[in-house]
C-alpha cells in the first residue's frame, strides 16, 4: 500500500496522457524521445506504466510493464528510475507492475526490460578490472545509479543471466594477442570463395539494413527471449543507435554468389574498437564465418584508428561469441571486464514459466 504523502498513477487511468508521459520522463530527460518511442511502441502489446509523485507534483519514481509478445507466460518490468532518497517508492512501483503482471497471466517476471532485449535491458552488475585499469562506462551500456541492483533483490528478485563485456588493451596500431585464429579463419572462408565487404553507409537505409534485419532475425532466432521486430522499428533502431558513430569498419560476408549471409558490426569508442554484433544464418554456422569476420573489421580499424583497446560488448556469458574471447586470454592479453545482470521473480514457485 502507499504511502499517504505519495500518490501513484497509471497511464492507462490519467486524465491527461500528455502531462503522465511528461512526468514519467522526467527522471531520465536525457532519453525523453527514446522513451516516447517505445511508450508509443508499447500500445501494441499488454503493457502499463506508473508514476509515483509527492503531495507537491514531484515524480519521483517510474516503472514500465508489459507481456512479452510471443512467451505469453513471461513479463518484463522495465523503464525503471527511482530517487534513492524514497527507496519505498521502488517498492510500491514494482510490487504494483508485478501484481499487474501476474493478473496478465505472467508466470515468471524478467528485469529490467524496456519492452524486449531488443531496447534497454540488464542491470551493470559489477565491474571487475584485470590487468590496466578499465575505461569509465560507456554510452552503448547500462546507466543507472548502482542502487538499483540492491533495490531489485531486496525487492525479491534474483540474478537470472549474466551478461559481460570484455576489453583487450594493446599498444596503439597493433593487433591484439589472439588474433592469429581470426586471420586464419578469415583465409580459410576466402579459400572456400566467401567475400568480406564493408557496409555501405551511403546505402545504409535502403539496402543495407534490410540486410542486416534479415540476417538478424535468423541468426538469433532461437536465443533466449527473442522476439522479431519489423524492419520499420529494426531501421529506426539501428539509425537511432549509430548516430555520432563511425561504423564505417563493419563488415559483411557473402557467398560465391554474392548473397550476404552474415555480419560484424562495430565501431570506434573512446579510442577502444567496440566489437558490437556478430551474426551468421544458422546453415553456414560452424565454419568459423564468425571467427573471420573479426579479422578484416580489426584490420581495417588498426590500419585507420590505431586503437588501444579491443571490446567484446554485451555478450550473454556462455554464448557461441563468448569463444571468441578465450584466445585473447589464452595469450595472456591484459583485460577487463563489466559485468551485468538480467533478474526475475517467478510469481508461483510451482508454475513458474520455463526458460
Amino acid at each position: 500500500m502507499i504511502p499517504s504523502r505519495y500518490s501513484m498513477q497509471s497511464r492507462s487511468t490519467a486524465l491527461s496522457l500528455e502531462n503522465f508521459d511528461q512526468a514519467f520522463i522526467a527522471l531520465k530527460p536525457e532519453s525523453a524521445s527514446t522513451t516516447c518511442g517505445l511508450i508509443q511502441l508499447a500500445q501494441g502489446l499488454v503493457s502499463e506504466f506508473w508514476i509515483v509523485q509527492s503531495e507537491s507534483g514531484q515524480t519521483l519514481g517510474r516503472v514500465g510493464a508489459n507481456r512479452s509478445a510471443l512467451l505469453q507466460e513471461i513479463g518484463f518490468i522495465g523503464f525503471f528510475e527511482c530517487s534513492l532518497a524514497h527507496p519505498e517508492v521502488a517498492r510500491v512501483l514494482l510490487q504494483e507492475a508485478k501484481k499487474w503482471l501476474k493478473q496478465q497471466g505472467a508466470q515468471t517476471i524478467l528485469g529490467p526490460v524496456d519492452l524486449s532485449t531488443w531496447f534497454n535491458y540488464r542491470f551493470l552488475q559489477e565491474e571487475r578490472t584485470v590487468g590496466r585499469s578499465t575505461p569509465s562506462v560507456f554510452s552503448w551500456e547500462p546507466q543507472h545509479p548502482s542502487q538499483y541492483v540492491e533495490i531489485w533483490k531486496q525487492n525479491g528478485f534474483r540474478e537470472f543471466h549474466s551478461y559481460h563485456t570484455i576489453g583487450f588493451e594493446a599498444p596503439a596500431g597493433q593487433y591484439p594477442p589472439g588474433v592469429g585464429g581470426a586471420k586464419r579463419a578469415y583465409e580459410a572462408a576466402l579459400g572456400l570463395g566467401f567475400r568480406f565487404r564493408d557496409i555501405r553507409t551511403d546505402q545504409l537505409i535502403e539496402k543495407e539494413i534490410p540486410i542486416l534485419h534479415r540476417i538478424t532475425l535468423e541468426a538469433f532466432s532461437g536465443a533466449l527471449l527473442f522476439e522479431p521486430l519489423p524492419l520499420s522499428d529494426f531501421t529506426q533502431l539501428y539509425v537511432q543507435g549509430i548516430q555520432g558513430l563511425d561504423y564505417s569498419i563493419s563488415k559483411i560476408v557473402e557467398t560465391p554468389q554474392g548473397e550476404a549471409i552474415g555480419f560484424a558490426f562495430g565501431f570506434m569508442d573512446q579510442g577502444h574498437l567496440i566489437l558490437k554484433t556478430i551474426a551468421v544464418l544458422p546453415e553456414y554456422q560452424g565454419k568459423r564465418l564468425s571467427s573471420a569476420l573479426t579479422y578484416p573489421l580489426m584490420d581495417d580499424a588498426v590500419k585507420r584508428y590505431q586503437p588501444t583497446g579491443f571490446v567484446s560488448a554485451l555478450v550473454k556469458s556462455e554464448a557461441t561469441s563468448e569463444h571468441l574471447e578465450k584466445s585473447h586470454q589464452r595469450e595472456g592479453a591484459e583485460s577487463w571486464q563489466h559485468h551485468y545482470s538480467l533478474f526475475s521473480w517467478v510469481c508461483d514457485s510451482k508454475e513458474g514459466a520455463q526458460l
